[in-house]
């Protein structure tokens, strides 16, 4: 394949748990015929054992080294410790192999094929369900680039995050596209932690084309 034609979809295991939602994710996009590679980021955080059964589902493994936030006071707040590390998915820049991407968390599901979503400008994601105004890092379409990994880098060592986790840079770095367009937003709908309206989501379940699962939420 031609190198500037390599498209792929892309995420993060940085353990064991992670790595077992990976698998389901990996599973969910080959159920859905995708014609895009799979590749994943791992940490030394995910066991040997674990790395052999990634192997059967991605087309590509790459080792990182973890990223941290250092942000104890926000993660606590927030009563997620786990999302500090979620820095270490600002690697997903450096694969400049890949001509375009779509990054999902290891916690997320497909439950339809998705390859339309490479067809959407840089940046194109699901508005977050807390902070509309801003975009979810779980999902998103992007084009690797080593500057723009340079920049968001910085900005997550400078200026931090707001949460903790890995919503602030992604965020904070919108700019330094210097677009002169909006950001795009893909259509989305959202479960909250209170009980949601069954009738509701019986009218629009067949349109979802990925679940993001949160926290208690995710399988084990």
């Amino acid at each position: 394949m031609d190198l500037v034609e390599r498209q792929s979809y892309i995420t993060l295991a940085t353990n064991d748990e992670y790595a077992i939602g990976a698998l389901v994710l990996g599973q969910s996009l080959r159920l859905s015929k995708t014609d895009k590679e799979l590749t994943i980021l791992i940490t030394d955080g995910v066991p040997h054992n674990f790395r052999v059964l990634l192997r059967d589902v991605f087309d590509n493994i790459v080792l990182v080294k973890s990223l941290h936030s250092r942000e104890e006071g926000n993660l606590n707040l927030l009563r997620r410790p786990d999302l500090g590390i979620t820095y270490t998915k600002l690697y997903c820049w450096k694969l400049i192999e890949f001509s375009k991407c779509v990054f999902l968390d290891a916690d997320t599901i497909v439950l339809q094929n998705i390859d339309e979503l490479f067809q959407r400008e840089e940046v194109s994601a699901a508005p977050d369900a807390s902070w509309p105004d801003v975009f979810n890092s779980g999902v998103f379409v992007y084009r690797p680039s080593l500057e723009t990994f340079d920049k968001l880098s910085l900005l997550a060592k400078t200026r931090g995050s707001f949460d903790g986790g890995d919503q602030m840079p992604p965020q904070a770095g919108y700019s330094i596209y210097n677009f002169n367009k909006d950001l795009l937003f893909v259509p989305s709908c959202y479960k909250s932690s209170e009980p949601f309206e069954v009738s509701l989501l019986s009218q629009i379940d067949a349109s979802l084309v990925s679940v993001d699962l949160r926290s208690m939420d995710q399988p084990r």
